[in-house]
């Protein structure tokens, strides 16, 4: 992109500054475009243009905005970089091309959906997904007998300068005639110069422990086939959990329930339990109520980042059966005749 479109003041045009308001900026521009307006005597079309412009930019929110931030980097602009200031805002104006989809990655992004239990514990785990690969009877180049492209000089992109009211804008594109730089006249019949074929990749993947809900795993060189590096791009897996109908977190910590008898509550009792990391003991203290909450540190979920585990909570639930024995009755009638149960 030229300069002279980065250091154009569009303030300036409608004289104004950057500490001028929303209203201020609308203000002054229907003064202005009323009076340089084509149709009005002593209008100057070109005037009346670029107030349009200016006005387009420095009327809308958004676009203010970047122009704000983004004007000050007009210098040190780098066509090869994926950082171009104008890319959003003049892209519609002025018909500029983004650089940032000239440089984006084959990357390949799945989904794989794990309960926590293998979050927390790490698995292991086959998937199947398509890529595009490289064509094996061209190897990747759409043909035999390769030639520079006589179009784009064998650089694989279209330069074009655009002429503007502010200046020239360089619009980059990719070339349309070759496959990334070279023609040939033998197209490969099997890809039809493409290049590329699909496949179905089918692989296995350790998934580590404690891997965080949204973690993403890059996998390098299992993504699509890149005909202008040569290589194969990446696969990022996402991670979504499955809601667990018995564990239940909350951050780090685990909760969960656990049903008790009533004998268990009055006398209590050591039981075994599986935990969210396999089998634990719990003691049960006598005389525990129901909702009584048991805290096991270091039993929860391990921090990835930190290495510090959380708590494992355990809340007890004291079953009451509905269908007892007639000796049972016997019994329950007697207590309830005791001191202790009435």
């Amino acid at each position: 992109m030229d300069n002279n479109i980065l250091n154009t003041d569009l303030y300036k045009i409608l004289n104004l500054d950057k500490n001028s308001t929303k209203d201020e900026i609308k203000k002054s521009f229907r003064s202005l475009s009323k009076k340089y307006h084509p149709d009005v005597t002593k209008g100057d079309d070109s005037e009346f243009k670029k107030i349009n412009t200016a006005y387009s930019i420095l009327g809308d929110d958004n676009n203010k905005s970047e122009y704000d931030i983004k004007s000050e980097y007009g210098k040190n602009y780098n066509p090869n970089i994926n950082n171009n200031p104008f890319g959003d805002i003049f892209g519609d104006i002025f018909n500029m091309s983004n650089f940032s989809n000239l440089n984006k990655k084959n990357d390949i992004s799945i989904t794989i959906s794990l309960n926590m239990l293998e979050i927390i514990n790490g698995t292991s785990k086959t998937i199947k997904y398509n890529i595009k690969s490289k064509c094996d009877a061209c190897d990747g180049n759409g043909g035999t007998d390769l030639k520079e492209c006589p179009y784009c000089k064998g650089t694989g992109r279209i330069v074009n300068k655009v002429n503007t009211l502010f200046g020239t804008i360089r619009q980059e594109s990719e070339c349309r005639h070759c496959n990334d730089g070279f023609v040939t006249n033998n197209t490969c019949k099997k890809c039809n110069g493409d290049g590329l074929k699909d496949e179905e990749k089918i692989i296995n993947i350790d998934i580590p422990e404690v891997v965080s809900e949204s973690a993403r795993l890059k996998m390098f060189g299992y993504g699509n086939y890149n005909k202008k590096t040569k290589k194969y791009d990446d696969l990022i897996i996402k991670i979504s959990e499955i809601p667990n109908p018995i564990f239940k977190r909350i951050n780090n910590d685990v909760y969960m329930s656990v049903e008790i008898s009533i004998i268990d509550a009055i006398l209590g009792n050591n039981l075994s339990i599986d935990g969210p990391r396999g089998k634990l003991k719990l003691k049960i203290e006598n005389g525990v109520t129901h909702g009584h909450k048991i805290k096991l540190e270091k039993s929860g979920i391990k921090d990835p980042t930190s290495g510090i585990f959380g708590d494992l909570f355990i809340v007890l639930h004291i079953k009451i059966p509905k269908n007892i024995t007639n000796e049972e009755k016997i019994i329950l009638k007697k207590l309830r005749d005791s001191k202790n149960f009435n």
